[in-house]
């Protein structure tokens, strides 16, 4: 239920007293509360009574349900007031919950950023999509060409032929697979890396002792990111 009221605690002794006026109108009121409820709380019973612990994500179709029970538990509230004290409680409820919307989304979008330059943030596929956000294939890719050309090769790590390819076909630039770094490594020549999770890949550089040196080509995080590793003391 915490995540029905997105953490907008206000809302709750509102839909509280909404429901308990709706019962005491009685007639359509009170059906109308009734209904909605059951309908919001049978998923929850019924998930309760086989003792599945469904995940959260099951009971986003009894959402509409809520809020319209907040919506008809509102109006129950407000419709007592005179015109212009409604018309402020409504506009304060607006508000209230415009500004609560754009903080979550805030601190969603923070919360994202950082988790990105972590080390073990989640694959950015289909199924973790909250990510693609920071999906900035085109914005990366067009810093590197201006800083060293179509000439340079990226290396693709944890890339699909259906992904970075084809942004970088199409701004004919040079790239090659992941195992083609063996041959950078002995020869030790600069290369360039566009990788999913461009912390860890740093981390594994590390290992490799004071002989190479890589750096992010820009400090944002984003998916994918380029990195540089360049030998030290040729």
């Amino acid at each position: 239920m915490a995540d029905f009221f997105s953490y907008r605690w206000l809302l709750a002794p509102l839909a509280g007293l909404g429901v308990y006026q709706l019962f005491n109108t009685g007639g359509p009121a009170r059906k109308q509360a009734a209904w909605l409820l059951s309908v919001l709380l049978l998923p929850f019973l019924f998930s309760a009574l086989r003792g599945d612990a469904a995940p959260d994500r099951v009971f986003l179709t009894a959402l509409p349900v809520f809020a319209l029970l907040l919506a008809v538990s509102a109006r129950a509230v407000f419709s007592r007031l005179t015109a212009s004290r409604a018309a402020i409680a409504y506009t304060a409820l607006l508000l209230y919950c415009a500004g609560a919307y754009g903080w979550g989304l805030w601190q969603t979008r923070e919360f994202l950023q950082k988790g990105l330059d972590t080390m073990d943030h989640y694959y950015p596929g289909l199924n973790r999509n909250y990510y693609q956000h920071y999906y900035q294939p085109n914005a990366e890719y067009d810093l590197f060409r201006q800083q060293f050309g179509t000439d340079k090769t990226l290396i693709l790590e944890s890339s699909e032929a259906h992904d970075m390819p084809v942004y970088l076909q199409h701004k004919k630039q040079a790239f090659a697979p992941l195992d083609s770094i063996e041959t950078y490594l002995r020869s030790r020549k600069t290369f360039y890396v566009s990788s999913y999770y461009a912390r860890p890949f740093m981390q594994e550089m590390s290992k490799m002792g004071p002989g190479w040196r890589c750096r992010y080509l820009q400090n944002k995080a984003r998916i994918p990111r380029v990195v540089i590793c360049e030998p030290v003391g040729k």
